[in-house]
């Protein structure tokens, strides 16, 4: 039953879909899989802005989609991720924008898992400048919400942003907030994962503290650690150089304890071109101590332009999952990337936007910015994709757990895309499960010009054999106990 049930994983859906919706410029801003397979993603569409939200069937399809406007005000969504599914549905924050004024607020809406709008809450109206830009649940059935203000905690006025925390309960009404920053350099929160200890570990960035770097090359990634009450028990910095280094786009809390910070960190800076970065990650113990620090691009600086780790996921067997965009002057698109626990890499793919019917598209901008894993084993992917001529367009990838797509795209990294095909199939193979010796039946003769391959489930290739060799036997015994793969041509057969 236990291998039915694990070699079931590899009947995963794949797709690589981007939509066209009622609504101009829309982009998915956060995806979630559904208990019925289905899915359901939240976003930003139309000029002026309107939150977006819809639902999607298992095979991509869309099927229904719905909006919050404002007469007065343009509605955008927090940050990347920005919501958060609950047993009580979604909660999503977001920023009401009055626009000619430079003024904004924070806004959160409650929706039930259909995604009719329960409620929803303003906070600091027409005050300036306040957003909402990610949360939490918090152990008390509230929630906190993080972002940036104009507001000292004191209730005065500050000169730049400061980083905010505002703490609601479970139907929205305030709490408390705090604000942190040094007055005299704009700061904000982006990011935030409740802690064992009932605090907070919240990412953003900062340029407090780096007065001696020139206006243009400030910016450092910005860690800070507060109490469950939001008071400040310590902060930190993370900067490879003086180069602009954006801030913390995502923190994964795992499940051995110790935390991920993932984002891009400027790599190259040119008073003229601006800045590049690259796709960095951090690993911290339980402690909050720094394991190690990682670029895990395997590209030639030369070529890119830009790389950032946009989402990430753990895995059920302790891995993590790296969701990237990346901009090599030739391909701009997205990167699935597999890495251990110590950082290193077990496998990678990238994929690029596709059409309506699934047809690949060149040379179009787009960017992933949300993963999640499915109950399938594989992952589901939301962005946005602009596609000439047709414009701005919601981007839904399914994947499985090698980080397929279904298309024929470029399997980077060295890997191959394998899709098993046993029905109807050209060579039959004995025994299996096999220990030392397989044996290939070839049924096709064009076939036995070839050499038979076995590949691991990372797609990496571990044994060729000529064909001639096939009368004998193929001598697997030095092969670890596991699921392999037997690939002859374009023909791929499981092997237990």
């Amino acid at each position: 039953m236990l291998l039915l049930n694990y070699l079931g994983l590899f009947a995963q859906n794949q797709f690589n879909l981007t939509h066209t919706l009622s609504i101009s410029t829309p982009f998915i801003n956060d995806v979630f899989q559904n208990t019925n397979n289905s899915y359901s993603v939240f976003g930003r569409s139309g000029e002026p802005s309107v939150l977006m939200r819809a639902h999607y069937n298992a095979d991509g399809g869309l099927l229904e989609e719905f909006y919050i406007s404002d007469t007065e005000y343009e509605i955008f969504q927090g940050w990347t991720n920005s919501t958060i599914k609950t047993n009580k549905g979604f909660i999503q924050v977001g920023i009401k924008f009055l626009p000619g004024q430079d003024t904004c607020m924070v806004f959160l809406v409650h929706f039930k898992d259909n995604l009719d709008t329960l409620w929803t809450r303003t906070y600091y109206k027409d005050t300036m400048w306040t957003t909402g830009r990610g949360l939490c649940a918090t152990a008390d059935g509230g929630y906190l919400i993080v972002g940036e203000s104009l507001y000292n905690t004191d209730g005065s006025i500050s000169p730049n942003l400061n980083g905010m925390l505002l703490k609601v309960d479970s139907l929205g009404q305030q709490q408390w907030a705090r604000f942190y920053g040094s007055n005299d350099m704009p700061d904000a929160f982006y990011k935030v994962v409740p802690t064992p200890d009932g605090g907070y570990l919240i990412g953003g960035t900062t340029w407090s503290g780096q007065d001696e770097t020139p206006l243009d090359r400030k910016g450092n990634w910005w860690l800070v650690k507060t109490d469950a009450l939001g008071q400040m028990q310590w902060e930190r910095q993370y900067t490879d150089n003086d180069k602009p280094d954006g801030g913390i786009e995502t923190i994964v809390h795992s499940t051995d304890g110790s935390y991920y910070l993932g984002g891009g960190m400027a790599y190259f800076w040119d008073v003229n071109q601006g800045s590049d970065d690259q796709a960095t990650l951090i690993k911290l113990d339980a402690n909050y101590n720094t394991l190690w620090q990682i670029t895990p691009d395997n590209m030639s600086s030369t070529t890119i332009h830009q790389t950032s780790i946009t989402d990430a996921v753990e895995t059920p067997d302790g891995n993590l999952v790296l969701l990237e965009f990346y901009n090599d002057a030739f391909w701009i698109g997205g990167m699935l990337r597999k890495i251990r626990a110590d950082g290193t890499q077990i496998w990678q793919k990238c994929f690029d936007e596709s059409g309506e019917n699934g047809d690949s598209i060149y040379y179009n901008t787009g960017s992933p910015v949300s993963i999640k894993n499915t109950a399938d084993g594989g992952f589901i992917v939301g962005g946005w994709a602009n596609i000439w001529p047709d414009g701005q367009k919601i981007w839904l990838v399914k994947t499985d757990s090698l980080g397929c797509d279904g298309t024929d795209w470029w399997p980077c990294g060295g890997h191959v895309q394998i899709n098993p095909t046993v029905a109807n199939s050209d060579f039959k193979m004995y025994p299996n499960p096999s220990k030392n010796i397989l044996f290939l039946e070839i049924m096709n003769d064009e076939f036995k010009i070839l050499n038979a391959e076995i590949y691991e489930l990372t797609g990496k290739l571990v044994k060729s054999f000529p064909l001639e060799e096939t009368e004998n036997g193929l001598n697997i015994s030095s092969l670890p106990k596991g699921l392999y793969f037997v690939k002859l041509g374009e023909q791929t057969q499981k092997l237990v």
